[in-house]
Order: structure tokens, then C-alpha cells, then sequence
């Protein structure tokens, strides 16, 4: 099926195209920071119509693959891929632990000779932990985060 999407001022012919659309409709400027989540779709698009916004992307998971990177090559994870191969297009990455920064600073820094701003910020943190009055069910797991499957929470 051939979609097309017609606006006063233009006809576009793909979602990557209308995204791009979109995103340069929000005129980004210098002052503006736009925070890529997730790749899936919108990085190149946001990449090429940033304007002179800063672009922070957000590091969820893993950023490598263990098993495929040797002291000459590193596979980045497909999620993050393009940010990293496209760095010099961002300004800062957000990741979740210190040890996270650390191992992501040494990886810029060994295999694209880079050293990138990367901010730590703690996901879900609390800065006072209550214990109940009376005890908890044993065994009992809330999370209030998207599901996925990398998330492995079948694992648990």
C-alpha cells in the first residue's frame, strides 16, 4: 500500500520523510535540547533537523555486545548504533550507573578515539527508603516500567 500525506506547503511520500517533516516544523533552536529515548524511526530524522538544538540521547541498556568485541572492534548494541557511529552529531549521553558512564567513556575513547559528554542520572532513585510497618509479601516484584524483552524480567 503507497501512503502519502499532502500539506498545504508540501506532499511527502514516506514516514521517514514525514517525520523529518515534523521534526523541522518544531524549528529547533539554539536553547532547545532534544532527548532521543529511542532510535527506532526518528534518529536519522532528528539528527538532520536539529537545528543548533543540543541533542542528548538516553542510554537504557547494555551498549555492546560482549561476545562480538575484541581489542581491535567493538559491536554496539542496534539500539544505539547510529547515535554512537553519528557522535559527532550529539552532544551528551545519559546513562543510568556510574559504572555504565565509566565503561562507555572507555569505549569511546578506545575504539572511536572520542570522549564524549556522558551524565550520570540514576533511573527511579529515591533519596529516602521507607520500610513497612508490617512485612512484605516474599517473593512479590512491582515494576512501573515499559516491558520489553530486553528488559529480561522473565528472568526474575
Amino acid at each position: 500500500m503507497n501512503l502519502f500525506f499532502v500539506f498545504p506547503d508540501k506532499v511527502i511520500y514516506s514516514r521517514a520523510e514525514l517525520v523529518a517533516y515534523f521534526i523541522a516544523q518544531l524549528k529547533l533552536k539554539t536553547g532547545d535540547i532534544a532527548l532521543l529515548d529511542r532510535a527506532a524511526g526518528i534518529a536519522q530524522q532528528l539528527f538532520e533537523n536539529k537545528g543548533q538544538a543540543k541533542l542528548g540521547v538516553m542510554i537504557h541498556a547494555d551498549h555492546f555486545s560482549e561476545n562480538s568485541t575484541d581489542d581491535n572492534y567493538i559491536l554496539w548494541n542496534n539500539y544505539y548504533d547510529y547515535q554512537f557511529s553519528n557522535s559527532e552529531v550529539v552532544d551528551f549521553y545519559v546513562v543510568a550507573t556510574q559504572a555504565q558512564n565509566k565503561l562507555l567513556a572507555a569505549h569511546f575513547e578506545k575504539y572511536l578515539h572520542k570522549q564524549p559528554k556522558i551524565y550520570t542520572i540514576p533511573v527511579g532513585s529515591i533519596k529516602k527508603l521507607i520500610k513497612p510497618t508490617k512485612s512484605r509479601r516474599k517473593f512479590a516484584l512491582i515494576t512501573a516500567s515499559r516491558l520489553s524483552q530486553e528488559k529480561h524480567v522473565d528472568w526474575l
